[in-house]
């Protein structure tokens, strides 16, 4: 109310008093969380008012770089400063352990919009982990021979095993001993390996029976080392057998009489064996004089019999030694590096001594030709053998070829049994050296032109084609591969080249089809002249089942002879295929292959058959070859 001093006056208002604003309260306990583990942060928030908590601020005390922290959506979150989270993203907050056992004093605060609660601080606890736990059983070793000591390891945490420990209680010069690599430990002292050496340990048995008390330990370097583990290692006296008294070098002593237990030494336990002699890098003399005494014993040590010659050929010696791709290699010796025992074991077991194909050849020259991996089968997707496979390619080889087209059309099986498929992309391929099988291994590469096609002998399409069959490609180059080997008769050269050993497509241009035909077949071979032999010889030798071939007439250093413009390629091996009786005339195989071709100067097509009359031959063959 108000007066003027003459009159009253009145107005109306409403006073509200306002309830005081009460700041939110957090309220946390300690907590626990293991390493490296991520929990959320465990706390409550209450207000007295009901307000609605909008923010929160975070604070973790501890920098240390191995203690716990908080992340925000996977974030790690810096120690030492405050950090803020809004409500809807209070889910993403997360603390995680440290990598070792530590605590961190967090704070944590609510706003509600108008005043912030006050700091709680609690702590959250980073556990100690878990100690690795080894166990073991006790072992036996034979006497001086190298085992693995078995024993296992298990960590509740998870954790990586970083580091082992050993002991070797029996210092006895006759007991059994722990090696590194090769090398020997002393007894009586706890020796350490980081986890990547664990795989060159090895427990070697004593020279007489006894028993090694041995202990293990390990540590995953974060929380410690495991108990030692306590177990024995007993050395069994054996019966000195075949490998106890021939073989001195415990490595191969122990992995041959292992790999002989089903009482041969296959093409694998070979290789095994010869990569295993080289410790410390060099063929030492004992490894050497153990090699040669592994493959020279027929009486107890069993091999199939490529795997004796291939490995004789390593350990003895042998002329396709001599080099190695085109460089200079030498047998093997004591104190040959292990580069050159690979380099061996490369060549008669993996067929990697490819051989030369750069050069000028009868039918054209190869000069941008490289080895590439030929798809197909070895005999086609029917797994059939004929003589119609057969089509030459730049190499004047007509006389090996003509060989295998024989062996194909009337021993196919001899085919079949000349290669061995190793089941590793090579295969072993069978020779005879006057009547006694020889070896040599070769891989699926063969020479390939820029574009694709062999530049040799065909086998369907071009190198990457899945229908190739292969037969005839490979073992015309295992041909040249074991002309290497320097029992294959060769010649020099009107150009002054001694093809005798050379480990090239160009060391087996040109030769004699009864010899070779010999060494696919190991049936022995003649040549006759036609003019002095008769028709019935011939087809009576075909009826017997015999190999036959024909060799043209050559032509005069005037580029003339009988078979210029004729059907018949000039100085050229042809092999019979058949014989009709109601004609009278011979069945001849090109080995240009069926579709024939062309001879350089000649105009006339010359078919990839034949058939001729007796006399008709005499006109254009001067001699005939016969086998078996």
């Amino acid at each position: 109310w108000a007066s003027d001093g003459q009159t009253w006056g009145s107005q109306s208002a409403t006073i509200t008093t306002q309830k005081v604003n009460q700041v939110p309260v957090v309220s946390a306990s300690d907590q626990t969380v293991r390493r490296n583990q991520s929990i959320q942060p465990s706390f409550s928030v209450t207000d007295a008012d009901g307000d609605k908590i909008t923010q929160y601020a975070f604070y973790d005390g501890n920098t240390s770089t191995t203690s716990g922290y908080f992340t925000v959506n996977g974030v790690k979150q810096a120690a030492g400063q405050t950090f803020y989270v809004d409500a809807d993203k209070l889910g993403t907050v997360s603390f995680v352990g440290g990598s070792s056992t530590t605590s961190d004093t967090v704070y944590t605060g609510a706003y509600d919009g108008n005043a912030w609660s006050s700091w709680k601080d609690y702590k959250v606890q980073t556990q100690g982990g878990s100690n690795p736990v080894v166990t073991a059983s006790d072992q036996t070793v034979n006497a001086n021979e190298s085992m693995k000591p078995s024993f296992s390891v298990t960590d509740a945490d998870g954790d990586k095993i970083t580091r082992y420990a050993f002991y070797d209680g029996n210092t006895s010069t006759t007991s059994g001993y722990f090696t590194v690599n090769g090398i020997k430990q002393t007894a009586g002292q706890t020796f350490y390996l980081d986890a990547n050496q664990l795989d060159t340990l090895r427990f070697v048995g004593g020279t007489v029976a006894g028993v090694d008390a041995v202990s293990v330990a390990v540590s995953d370097g974060v929380d410690g080392w495991s108990n030692q583990k306590q177990f024995n290692i007993s050395t069994k006296s054996v019966v000195a057998d075949w490998f106890e008294q021939n073989i001195k070098d415990l490595a191969i002593r122990s992995l041959a009489r292992s790999r002989f237990q089903d009482g041969l030494l296959d093409r694998r336990d070979m290789i095994d064996i010869f990569t295993n002699a080289k410790d410390g890098g060099v063929v030492d003399a004992n490894e050497f004089a153990d090699l040669k005494t592994l493959t020279s014993n027929t009486n107890y040590i069993q091999m199939p019999e490529y795997v004796r010659v291939l490995s004789t050929k390593i350990s003895q010696g042998n002329p396709s030694n001599n080099s190695y791709q085109g460089s200079y290699l030498g047998k093997l010796q004591a104190g040959s590096s292990a580069e050159h025992l690979d380099k061996l074991i490369n060549e008669h077991f993996l067929g990697k001594d490819r051989p030369l194909p750069i050069g000028e050849y009868s039918y054209g020259s190869a000069t941008n030709v490289v080895y590439r991996y030929a798809e197909g089968n070895l005999f086609g997707n029917n797994n059939d053998i004929s003589y119609e496979d057969v089509k030459q390619g730049a190499i004047g080889d007509c006389y090996y070829l003509a060989s295998l087209a024989a062996v194909a059309q009337k021993t196919p099986n001899l085919i079949r049994d000349m290669f061995i498929d190793n089941g590793d992309g090579t295969y072993t391929v069978r020779f005879f050296n006057e009547g006694k099988a020889d070896y040599v291994t070769v891989d699926r590469y063969l020479p390939t032109q820029s574009n694709g096609a062999l530049p040799f002998a065909k086998v369907g399409g071009k190198y990457d084609d899945s229908a190739n069959e292969l037969w005839v490609a490979l073992a015309e180059k295992a041909y040249a591969q074991m002309n290497e080997a320097g029992w294959i008769p060769r010649y020099t050269t009107k150009e002054g080249i001694n093809l005798h050993g050379l480990n090239s497509y160009q060391g087996i241009q040109g030769g004699w089809t009864d010899q070779a035909t010999a060494q696919i077949s190991g049936k022995s071979g003649n040549s006759y002249f036609i003019q002095s032999s008769t028709s019935n010889q011939v087809i009576d030798a075909f009826n017997a089942d015999k190999l036959i071939a024909f060799s043209s007439f050559g032509l005069n250093s005037s580029g003339q002879g009988p078979t210029k413009n004729s059907p018949v390629v000039s100085s050229h091996a042809y092999t019979m295929v058949g014989y009709n009786q109601a004609t009278g005339q011979f069945k001849l195989f090109n080995p240009w292959g069926l579709s024939g071709g062309y001879e350089s100067g000649d105009s006339t097509f010359k078919p990839g058959i034949l058939e001729m009359t007796w006399n008709q031959l005499k006109a254009y063959f001067d001699s005939w070859k016969v086998n078996g």
